[in-house]
């Protein structure tokens, strides 16, 4: 991870889970002039179809379609084995954390059909609270907990707490979606899947103009936020600043 500081900081299981599931929020934050960083737990190297070389191109490129321009790390945890539970990874993930020192870190929500998008989940919760812990990992120098956790949708219904205006940057999300072309393109030698139905990327829309109708606006995303934050895309850093949650040290 750069060292330089994150605003931002997005969690995705596989490569491609934030970009699908929250991609013109972080396109519109991006835009706003926040440093938005990208990290994928894993590879996606059991994805049916695409090799990880692959699935590595087309991440980069999709986060080059939402604006973020730092650099998007892979932390190489197991795909189809991310564990909350496992030592290793959880020092991976605080470790990650501290290093890009976000004010907000998002994450997918934890009701989800795919099992490892529940364990990333759980782990950048874990990871959330033990970043600020200074006896975690014996480098009491470097512990610091970002402000903020904040959860998107996956594949399954959430809890929805707020919703982002994302009218300016819907087509950013779409260029993005179609980076991934061998996730949600069919053809060729490509197997079916779920993502690459056609009734999937409609669905991706659908759900935007639904949310963008209960929030009064054209499209929006929807995100769970356990806690409280006004959620503004052009202004998240000083909404955050304005809940008076101080940066956490070492409480329990």
């Amino acid at each position: 991870m750069d060292q330089s500081r994150c605003d931002v900081l997005a969690f995705s299981a596989h490569p491609d889970d934030a970009d699908l599931f929250c991609g013109a929020t972080l396109a519109a934050w991006a835009r706003g002039g926040l440093r938005v960083c990208l990290v994928d737990l894993s590879a996606g190297e059991l994805a049916t179809n695409g090799s990880v070389e692959e699935r590595r191109s087309e991440s980069l490129a999709a986060a080059a379609a939402l604006g973020v321009d730092s650099p998007r790390e892979v932390l190489g945890l197991p795909d189809g084995g991310i564990d909350h539970r496992d030592a290793a990874q959880l020092q991976r993930v605080v470790r990650t954390l501290r290093t890009a020192a976000p004010t907000v870190v998002v994450a997918p929500w934890r009701e989800d059909r795919h099992p490892d998008h529940r364990e990333c989940s759980e782990l950048v919760r874990a990871a959330f609270f033990w970043s600020g812990v200074s006896r975690y990992d014996q480098d009491a120098s470097v512990a610091r907990r970002p402000r903020n956790l904040i959860y998107y949708p996956c594949h399954s219904e959430a809890p929805v707490t707020h919703h982002v205006d994302v009218e300016g940057t819907i087509d950013r999300w779409e260029a993005a979606v179609d980076c991934y072309a061998t996730q949600v393109e069919r053809g060729g030698a490509r197997r079916p899947t779920h993502l690459n139905r056609t009734e999937f990327r409609e669905g991706l829309r659908a759900r935007r103009r639904r949310w963008g109708e209960t929030a009064g606006v054209k499209w929006a995303e929807a995100f769970v936020i356990e806690g409280g934050l006004a959620l503004d895309p052009r202004s998240l850093v000083s909404a955050v600043d304005r809940i008076g949650s101080e940066e956490r040290g070492d409480s329990r």
